[in-house]
């Protein structure tokens, strides 16, 4: 029996500042971390030191809204980081907002430079492998697990989008992950070059190459045809298996699945083979070890009775099974799938586990697997335990090191953190300084207005366990001379290295300290010698409309400027995000841009801007976000941070509400307490709502180390705020609405009835601060009816406040705010007391919305909701 003893487990911090939504990486060969932030920056950075660079930027065409964003990036086992070697590929996974705006995997190349942290991918260099079938319809289920299997071909879990017509759901009805025509829910595997693998390279093809499906399956279509399914799918019926990760030596692809919403639902690990082709995982029929049955058969277009039937074990195609149940179930909250252990920096027992995280109860722990990988023999805590104590929040992402450590990220939209747990401790000789100063003008401006220009590189370094003497350093210096080698002082861990730079041009030198096991980067220092090229910048980049109707003109406009260029010599490209022809040319004098476009088609297209001087990389402007048509989803997503509607991602169990989940990604939930009802057809246009009772009835999220508030504005910072809701009359005084802040003189703000006068409200807190009218929120004044549903607003830019209900302004006025951040709720007072109302939506921006913004908004609420 295994010996799994914490004892000296020790956990360290990678990476704790300057990170915004971090959500997955991975290791080059010699375990230089590439970080991949959801906005769409990689880093490139050094474990040892924490230091990190910017790796590539690919954000201008990247849809990052909600949950979608760049979400995955996997390195092949074989890769060289030199580009003559043919694999000095990276691979990524993302949501994308130009030209195919669906998700996709795509290829870049690494540029080694002068190696270390110097290192870049080429932005201009991608390849397009794979694009899904299915396009972006609600809000969430955009991720997956992207690892290459031991047949050398890309594998990806993807997610189904909210696109099931099971309870507490909430998106389209149409089940993609049983439908074979759509690539969501499905595991996907291609080529390295993008093709269908076909079996002549001796490993299996893909078992729908030839339009053929084998096992149980629906005969016909919805439209009487045939199914053709697609070609890249291996197997099919996943959730949210939003992680997923190959292990060679037990022939397993472990996925990690976030089960639904139903107060019965799990999470689930599966596991697939290459012995497994064309397999169901359940999904949306079935979930749980025990293959509990969740559907919705008055909603579901697909009878469970015409596919694969349920049972405890795996698929095992070969024999007519093609079922295959998961292996390990916990009971629905936020699972994060991990890895198998191979390293060999944890003692001999831990090789074989499986290590997975929970994103919601913020914990890691791992399975005892049999000698084949396919069964539970244990479950284990690693952290937070006993010899690994400390919280562990937010777990959306765990790879092993190339040095053996288990690294995690703990994910926060405004923040983030990396950090790993060694065993013994790692110790890395570290770098306390580090500089350069030259010969010509100021010594530590790196630069000189000509060759030759003399610098020094100096350092000075340490190390806890190994003498200064016995450290090796080495300095390159970017221009293909040979790196200085040598020692440090070993009295004070001082270097010095004197370097002739005898041309022209822009260098990065950086510095590596070895102790012989471990060795530590210095960021790249960059040292420009004559006067080297300077790329264009853009000073500003727009449209002349964000929201408008099919046939619409819209005129995009910018302004570029270059320091060694004229404006007018300097080529442009605008690419429109509808796969239309891009538009180039090149500015006026002035360096000004104007080019009109018409979209034809109702969408959400994200337009921008390339400007090239024919020397240096082409940059590229902001993204420049077009609505056309009234969107099915929410079409400002920039600065949200709080986003609930009652048609999708809430829990339930039977008709009781338990949890209400955020859609903005900033991970700001509401626990139920009281006993709130989830009402079907409650709005004008049939949309569901959550009815409060006024007495205990509330949803809530308050400020602690374990349920953060991220991203709401405080002080007096700008913001924005939608409720759809439906108020009853107020018999208690208390003020209860959609509120945030401190129970105290001006530290909340909300929207509410003010008390029994029951006028709509925004709350400061205190009769003085808030702001009431004296328009009732709950009868009508002119029909003398209940108003019912409506879109209650607010608009608050630092200094004015607009009040709305139903789009249309009741009151404005200046107003300074304390916000101070302890709590956010909905249907009770933040000192308590609640009040009766029923709650359809609620949307929260940490920014002001401009007057355009403001109507794509509400016509939304309003073609949605109302």
């Amino acid at each position: 029996m295994a010996n799994f003893n914490l004892s000296g487990f020790v956990n360290e911090e990678v990476i704790t500042s300057g990170l915004t939504a971090p959500i997955a990486l991975t290791f080059l060969p010699d375990n230089r971390m590439l970080l991949i932030e959801k906005s769409g920056q990689v880093l490139i950075a050094d474990p040892n030191s924490g230091q990190k660079s910017l790796y590539l930027n690919i954000s201008n065409i990247v849809n990052s809204g909600q949950e979608r964003g760049l979400l995955e990036i996997a390195i092949p086992p074989d890769f060289e980081p030199g580009s003559a070697s043919g694999r000095n590929l990276i691979y990524l996974f993302y949501t994308r907002s130009s030209n195919t705006n669906r998700a996709v995997i795509a290829s870049f190349e690494h540029n080694e430079l002068s190696g270390g942290l110097s290192s870049r991918a080429n932005a201009n260099s991608e390849t397009i492998l794979w694009t899904d079938t299915d396009g972006y319809v609600s809000c969430c289920h955009y991720g997956g697990g992207l690892d290459f299997g031991p047949d050398g071909k890309i594998w990806l879990t993807s997610s189904d989008k909210f696109n099931t017509s099971n309870g507490g759901e909430g998106g389209p009805d149409d089940d993609w992950p049983l439908n074979l025509e759509n690539t969501s829910g499905k595991i996907i595997r291609i080529s390295r070059d993008g093709s269908i693998p076909d079996g002549t390279d001796g490993w299996p093809a893909n078992p729908y190459i030839n339009g053929t499906i084998a096992g149980p399956y629906p005969a016909l279509a919805a439209d009487g045809q045939p199914y053709e399914p697609h070609p890249s799918i291996w197997a099919y019926g996943l959730r949210n298996p939003f992680r997923a990760s190959w292990d060679e030596e037990y022939g397993k692809f472990y996925i990690g699945e976030v089960g639904g919403n139903r107060n019965r639902s799990t999470d689930d690990v599966h596991v697939a083979s290459l012995e497994q082709p064309g397999a169901f995982y359940g999904w949306n029929f079935y979930e749980g070890v025990n293959s509990a049955l969740l559907y919705n058969p008055a909603k579901s277009p697909f009878n469970p009775a015409e596919f694969p039937q349920p049972d405890t074990d795996l698929a095992d195609p070969s024999n007519g099974d093609y079922y295959s149940a998961p292996i390990f179930d916990i009971p629905h909250s936020s699972l994060t799938g991990g890895f198998v252990y191979r390293g060999d920096m944890f003692p001999e027992d831990f090789k074989g586990v499986y290590f997975y995280g929970n994103f919601e109860d913020g914990y890691i722990k791992f399975l005892d697997l049999n000698a084949t990988g396919d069964q539970v023999e244990g479950v284990y805590d690693f952290k937070p335990s006993g010899d690994i104590p400390g919280d562990t929040p937010n777990i959306v992402f765990l790879e092993e090191g190339i040095d053996g450590a288990l690294y995690y990220i703990n994910y926060a939209a405004n923040g983030g953190q990396v950090q790993r747990i060694t065993f013994g401790g790692l110790s890395a000789p570290s770098i306390q300084s580090f500089s350069i100063t030259d010969d010509q003008g100021a010594p530590d401006d790196q630069a000189g207005p000509a060759a030759p220009l003399n610098i020094t590189y100096a350092a000075t370094v340490a190390d806890s366990d190994t003498p200064l003497g016995d450290l090796t350093y080495s300095i390159n210096f970017g221009d293909g001379t040979p790196a200085a080698t040598g020692s440090p002082n070993p009295a004070t861990g001082e270097i010095s290295v004197n370097h002739q730079y005898t041309a022209e041009g822009t260098y990065n030198a950086t510095l590596s300290v070895s102790d012989g096991t471990l060795s530590t980067l210095a960021e790249p220092i960059t040292v420009t010698v004559g006067s080297a090229n300077s790329a264009p910048e853009f000073q500003s980049a727009s449209s002349d409309i964000a929201f408008g109707d099919p046939g619409d003109q819209v005129t995009f406009t910018a302004t570029v400027a270059d320091a060694d260029d004229p404006a007018n010599t300097l080529t442009y490209t605008l690419d429109f995000g509808d796969g239309t022809p891009n538009s180039t040319g090149s500015p006026n004098n002035n360096g000004e841009i104007e080019v009109t476009h018409t979209y034809t088609s109702e969408g959400t297209y994200n337009a921008f801007f390339t400007i090239s001087d024919g020397k240096a990389a082409p940059v590229s402007s902001n993204t420049i976000v077009i609505q056309i048509g009234i969107s099915s989803q929410l079409p400002v997503t920039n600065g949200l941070v709080f986003q609930v509607e009652a048609f999708t991602k809430i829990g339930i169990d039977g008709t009781r509400v338990t949890e209400w989940i955020d859609q903005s990604g900033f991970n700001n939930s509401l626990q139920a307490a009281g006993n709130p009802q989830l009402i079907e057809s409650a709005t004008p246009s049939g949309q569901p709502a959550v009815a409060l009772d006024g007495d205990g009835d509330y949803l809530f999220r308050e400020q602690t180390p374990a349920t953060d508030l991220q991203g709401l504005s405080s002080g007096n910072a700008p913001r924005t705020m939608f409720f759809v809701v439906d108020y009853e009359n107020v018999t208690n005084r208390e003020y209860a609405g959609l509120v945030y802040g401190k129970a105290a003189d001006n530290q909340a703000f909300g929207l509410t009835l003010n008390g029994n006068k029951d006028n709509f409200t925004i709350q400061g807190w205190g009769r003085t601060n808030d702001r009431a009218t004296d328009i009732n929120g709950v009868v009508d004044p002119n029909s003398g009816q209940q108003r019912g549903f409506v879109s209650h607003a607010v608009v608050f830019d630092g200094t004015t406040f607009r009040h709305y209900v139903n789009g249309v302004e009741i009151a404005s006025g200046n107003k300074t705010y304390n916000t101070v951040v302890e709590k956010l709720l909905i249907g009770q007072n933040l000192d308590g007391g609640e009040t009766p109302m029923s709650v359809a939506g609620a949307f929260i921006y940490n920014r002001a919305l401009n007057t355009n913004e403001f109507d794509a908004v509400e016509n939304y609420i309003q073609q949605t909701f109302l």
